[in-house]
């Protein structure tokens, strides 16, 4: 059972401070600023706190005892920024919204088109109104990103809700919520299952991504929630993205859900140019690299110019799968019966659904062979690589592997923007987005992601380019 913390606090219950000398007096006054009179003793910025706490506790002036404190997995101080001037698109979109009494509606916004400061200025009306929101991000490493935005901007408490919260502050964010202390909550699909009453708009950003469906018990789809949710409480519904579902655009189309459009960017840049590059021509042409001549032309020039690149693949690991050369068969896990990933850095197979693993084996099981071949690249093999082609190079490699600690996403990120911000952008940063299933619609759904990626991190990309992968 997830147990209640509690810290001490200190708390002025006699007004008279003319006892008081020294620190005394600047712990009264510290104390007496506070709209509660009080404060947790860990928190209060003055030397010997505990000494000084105990000379006010002894002279009556204040007591201390044990109190309940949340767990606060979001401890960045944001600093407010004022509203910006919106575009007529935007005004036109939040007007059509307001003003009309469907239940649900796609926005459908170019990339860089001011989709968040739209969210941002409907939040603000319904909070204004004395309705709650919800908003949903498709990915936990947005978290952070949305609520520093929203923060800036609205006065209110936020809560957080993801499965990558620890138990505690699961729990506290909860508590939070239920007991109506706050009125904005935002995280990822598990967050629409927060005890939030009284909403007045959910909001669901990116509503194309796979990441809404729960793939596994208890199983569930995020968006169907909210629709649910939002008929419910008689609140509206605003599904968010640059490259809307099939699906969305058909019940658009058919007038079943309201559809709002952003056709221009903000900063008037044009979208990346996104080249297709054939890597049966560069195998033809005796390239037999992961990487195409002008991806390493491409990065070599980046460099050049102080700028920086992020490299997208779909697969974590080193190798996607083991196949021995004499007989053909390839490792799988037992349980789910797909291939096992060769992971380098602990000479390991291991499955990416069910988590089983085994040490690299010295024989085939099937025949007893020891000419086994690893098949496939993942991030740590193109890592390796990329740095034997561009040796100078200073990478970050961004998967699960690098990111299992807690806020292991955003310290990676923040390492990426803080080189942003300082300038020194000879680096090369490698990241990985979820797995992708091969089919039809790959590389519609890869162009997808690197314009949703541009999107979210501001980048003025001239050019994206995307391998045909070699399966």
């Amino acid at each position: 059972m997830t147990n209640i913390l509690k810290q001490k606090y200190i708390e002025l219950i006699d007004f008279d401070s003319s006892l008081l000398k020294g620190k005394q007096i600047e712990l009264f006054e510290y104390l007496n600023s506070k709209e509660d009179k009080g404060a947790f003793i860990s928190e209060i910025p003055i030397s010997n706190v505990i000494s000084v706490c105990e000379a006010l506790v002894k002279k009556g002036i204040a007591i201390k005892y044990d109190k309940e404190k949340y767990r606060n997995p979001f401890n960045e101080i944001v600093e407010h920024e004022d509203d910006k001037e919106l575009t007529s698109e935007q005004s036109n979109v939040i007007n059509e919204f307001l003003n009309t009494d469907y239940e649900t509606y796609l926005l459908e916004g170019v990339t860089g088109s001011g989709k968040t400061e739209v969210y941002i200025r409907l939040a603000k009306y319904y909070l204004a109104k004395g309705k709650n929101v919800l908003l949903l991000v498709p990915e936990i490493s947005l978290t952070p990103q949305m609520v520093r935005r929203f923060k800036s901007r609205i006065d209110e408490e936020i809560a957080i809700f993801h499965s990558s919260l620890s138990n505690g502050e699961k729990y506290d964010e909860y508590r939070r919520i239920a007991r109506k202390e706050v009125r904005v909550v935002i995280g990822a699909r598990s967050a629409i299952f927060a005890p939030l009453e009284n909403l007045g708009i959910i909001i669901i950003d990116e509503e194309h991504s796979e990441t809404y469906k729960q793939d596994n018990l208890p199983f569930y789809n995020a968006i169907n929630i909210a629709t649910f949710r939002a008929r419910f409480n008689k609140a509206k519904l605003l599904l968010g993205s640059a490259t809307p579902s099939l699906e969305s655009k058909a019940r658009a189309r058919k007038d079943v859900y309201h559809e709002l459009k952003l056709t221009k960017r903000i900063s008037n840049y044009g979208l990346p140019q996104v080249m297709v590059v054939n890597m049966l021509n560069e195998l033809r042409s005796g390239n037999y690299s992961i990487y195409s001549k002008v991806l390493i032309d491409s990065l070599k020039r980046t460099l050049l110019n102080k700028e920086q690149a992020i490299l997208l693949l779909n697969k974590r690991g080193f190798s996607k799968q083991v196949m021995c050369k004499k007989c053909g068969s390839v490792f799988k896990c037992p349980n789910c019966d797909v291939s096992l990933t060769y992971h380098k850095f602990d000479n390991s197979l291991k499955c990416h659904y069910c988590g089983y693993n085994i040490n690299y084996p010295k024989n085939c099981f099937e025949c007893g062979s020891t000419y086994l071949r690893n098949m496939g690249t993942g991030t740590q093999k193109a890592e390796e690589d990329l740095l034997k082609l561009i040796p100078d190079a200073k990478i970050i490699r961004m998967d699960l592997d690098t990111v299992n600690v807690k806020n292991g996403h955003q310290n990676i990120l923040d390492s990426f923007e803080n080189i942003i911000m300082q300038h020194h952008r000879d680096i090369v940063s490698f990241t990985t987005f979820k797995e992708l299933p091969c089919g039809t619609f790959i590389l519609e759904r890869l162009v997808e992601i690197i314009y949703v990626f541009i999107e979210r991190h501001f980048l003025n990309t001239a050019v994206a380019i995307k391998h045909f992968l070699k399966l």
